[in-house]
């Protein structure tokens, strides 16, 4: 039988024109269609109306990196110590977002053990918790109305019509050597990266706490705790200190993370002599069996901050600033009938720099802002210890001897960003805080309940802690909370919905504690102790990350030196043979040595060493 060649068989190759194809031409052209010679990237060639380009195209297959990701329980690796551990050659951007990601996850982790090894610390509760933050806000409101009204008394009895921001440079103390006194650096004065100020020292004698200045004074009537634990809260030892005669007020510094979470006190009473009396009632001052040491408040000498080269045209601006800012404040704190701002209205001429200066004083004593610095705290006591007792100023032009102050560009504009950004974030009027924190963990548990417990089971909803049965939700909850509150279930969820609230307060505080990265300054991890396990263990299994981490560990650390070994070299435990040494590369003046690790039962099969070429050793 012969084979009809003009045919084709099975198996070869289908043509590009086949009929049900040819007649849909046929009625296109009958219908005046004409194709386009540029459709699909161009004509011309090919198999009718596709390019050889689209036709030959096939589809790409996007790049899969296998990434050696460390784990995230120990020190944060720094980008070259991540780099090193990758098998795989990765191009820097897509490094540095891999990086980032482990950066991201490792920042995590390491907040959610700080939360897990502090939640039940008093100083931790006393921040984050819903309710006794509200509560401690509030006390705080309090004792800003207290204050306002105590500055306003002094204000009408005269107290303050001396004051005066303007330092007079005749009292500034210098050495002979025209250098500030305690200071070893050359200039007249000191300056500070990031700060609008600078630093001096004022001639003994000179007592910024009295007038014209009134800065606060950090010792006056005043006792000071050395160690307050972390397991005894505030309330704890207010409730003992008020029945101490004279006493006023309880400040406490943020927890110390290089001691162990402890803080510092400063009790505050109303005269001096009441406060000599206090230190010899607290000698055997006792809560929760811990001893306190308590002791009179002494300061160091400091040098003072001031701001140099004011113009008048600043002052101007500072006191319409101010006032706006003293007029948020007091809306959130509930002051009224604050006489200050009725002065700032109508103030012109010589009075602009006085006021501007009683605004100021009213902002550090009542509210604890720092207008020439932008600095807020709780206490007036912890803003001094950031601040000083007062910011002075420096009129535009003044020298020190005929040496002219340094001048420290933009700070102007830099603290007027800060207030500005402070009054745009105003909290608004005061509000029941505690109430408020009361319903949103009344409503977080209902929450939970509604998505984790309650069901619906045809039209009735049944409890989950009894055999009862409701025919709505609304009712269903108000049951439990009536009936089952004291279940231990219940107060299970409870306590689940108030660590989570919890854990959102911590996540949202910008400034909050944490772990921070324990790599050495070299970017080398520290050694590993003996009969532990390794540091960087992943335990997931998924995907490309499943890759059990080696201990990393750096030939070249001089902590690896033994005092024994020959010419003090490093001690190396791989076997290693040299291969190769590249040539110093042009730019970096870098080069590569390739060695060949001889035992067997090391899986990687060569190592690639980086290092300089002119620290290179035989």
């Amino acid at each position: 039988m012969e084979i009809d060649k003009s045919k084709k068989i099975f198996g070869s190759k289908r043509s590009n024109s086949s009929p049900s194809r040819s007649r849909s031409r046929e009625r296109e052209r009958d219908a005046g269609y004409r194709p386009d010679p540029n459709r699909f990237g161009g004509g011309g060639g090919g198999s009718g109306d596709l390019s050889p380009d689209r036709r030959n195209r096939r589809p790409s297959k996007k790049k899969r990196y296998h990434v050696e990701m460390p784990g995230l329980d120990g020190p944060m690796l720094t980008l070259r110590e991540f780099m090193e551990r990758q098998k795989e050659t990765l191009s820097f951007q897509k490094a540095e977002e891999i990086y980032n990601e482990y950066k991201n996850a490792w920042e995590q982790k390491q907040n959610d053990i700080f939360f897990g090894e502090h939640k039940s610390e008093e100083w931790f509760k006393e921040k984050y918790d819903p309710v006794l933050a509200a509560k401690l806000g509030g006390e705080r409101k309090q004792q800003s109305r207290t204050l306002a009204q105590r500055f306003m008394n002094l204000l009408e009895s005269g107290y303050y019509d001396k004051l005066s921001l303007d330092l007079d440079p005749s009292i500034i103390e210098k050495r002979e050597d025209g250098v500030l006194s305690g200071e070893e650096e050359e200039g007249a004065a000191r300056i500070k990266k990031n700060q609008p100020f600078v630093e001096l020292y004022l001639k003994e004698g000179i007592d910024v706490t009295k007038a014209p200045y009134y800065g606060f004074d950090p010792n006056s009537m005043t006792l000071f705790i050395r160690t307050i634990p972390k397991n005894i809260s505030r309330w704890d030892l207010e409730a003992a200190l008020a029945k101490v005669p004279g006493f006023v007020s309880l400040s406490l510094s943020e927890p110390l993370k290089t001691q162990d979470y402890i803080r510092f006190g400063w009790i505050l009473f109303d005269s001096e002599d009441k406060c000599a009396k206090a230190q010899a009632i607290l000698v055997n001052f006792t809560i929760k069996d811990f001893l306190f040491t308590i002791v009179r408040s002494k300061s160091s000498r400091r040098p003072l901050k001031v701001v140099p080269n004011v113009s008048r045209e600043r002052n101007e601006t500072d006191l319409v600033l101010s006032r706006r800012l003293i007029e948020v404040l007091d809306r959130e704190k509930g002051i009224t009938g604050n006489p200050i701002l009725a002065m700032s209205a109508g103030a012109s001429g010589v009075n602009i720099t006085k006021i501007l200066d009683l605004q100021i004083l009213y902002l550090r004593r009542v509210h604890s802002f720092c207008f020439y610095s932008g600095a807020e705290y709780h206490d007036e006591r912890l803003l001094s210890a950031k601040c000083g007792p007062i910011i002075l100023r420096l009129k535009a032009g003044a020298e020190l001897e005929n040496e002219p102050l340094p001048d420290i560009p933009d700070w102007h504009a830099r603290v007027t960003e800060l207030i500005r950004k402070r009054i745009e974030e105003s909290a608004g009027p005061p509000r029941d805080e505690e109430s408020e924190a009361q319903a949103t963990i009344s409503t977080a548990f209902d929450e939970y309940l509604r998505i984790k417990v309650l069901e619906e089971d045809q039209g009735k909803w049944p409890c989950p802690f009894c055999d009862k049965y409701f025919s709505g939700e609304a009712f269903l909850l108000k049951h439990i909370r009536n009936k089952h509150e004291v279940d231990p279930k219940v107060q299970e969820i409870r306590r689940k919905v108030h660590d989570k609230l919890m854990r959102r307060n911590y996540a949202a505080d910008k400034n909050r504690i944490t772990h921070t990265p324990s790599a050495s300054s070299k970017g080398m991890l520290p050694p590993r102790r003996r009969n532990s396990r390794p540091p960087y263990q992943n335990s997931s299994n998924q995907g490309n990350r499943s890759m059990i981490q080696k201990e990393y560990r750096d030939l070249d650390d001089p902590r690896r030196n033994v005092g024994g070994a020959k010419g003090g070299q490093s001690m190396i435990d791989y076997n290693l043979s040299l291969i190769h040494i590249s040539e110093p590369t042009r730019q970096a003046e870098i080069s590569y040595a390739v060695f060949c690790l001889k035992k067997k039962k090391i899986t990687a099969s060569k190592v690639i060493l980086l290092f300089s070429s002119s620290g290179a050793r035989d």
